[in-house]
């Protein structure tokens, strides 16, 4: 589980290549609980694109790990949470609290871009669990 309990607040910020703020929103309570549910329900692990969907010599710079959803849930009692979600083309994909991980899924697509709106080059791709 990527989260333990349901936060009282949650704000979701995308960060496009080179780290630069594409985009960045609050959720409702509603919002909230979908995305817990989502996060929460991911298998344990990380994914790796399907390198027979692209050229591999589209990643390999620093700025290609750049790109992320950084979560900020704050509850009303206890430590602030941040998870990074990693959706992209290159490295490891899937979204992480720094001690637990959980594989990019289409639920965890379709759950991020109902909470903050799709980003303009769209998500690459299949994906497959990394071994």
């Amino acid at each position: 589980m990527i989260f333990a309990g349901t936060p009282s607040a949650i704000a979701v910020c995308r960060y496009e290549l080179a780290g630069w703020l594409e985009q960045g929103t609050t959720l409702s309570a509603d919002g909230r609980l979908r995305l817990v549910r989502a996060l929460n329900a991911l298998p344990a692990g990380v994914s790796l694109a399907n390198r027979r969907d692209y050229l591999p010599t589209l990643c390999g710079t620093a700025e290609d790990d750049g790109e992320a959803d950084v979560i900020m849930a704050r509850y009303r009692s206890g430590p602030q949470l941040t998870v990074w979600v990693r959706l992209g083309l290159c490295g490891k994909l899937g979204a992480s609290n720094g001690t637990r991980t959980g594989q990019r899924t289409q639920s965890l697509v379709t759950a991020l871009i109902a909470a903050g709106g799709a980003p303009a080059g769209g998500y690459p791709g299949a994906v497959r669990p990394a071994q």
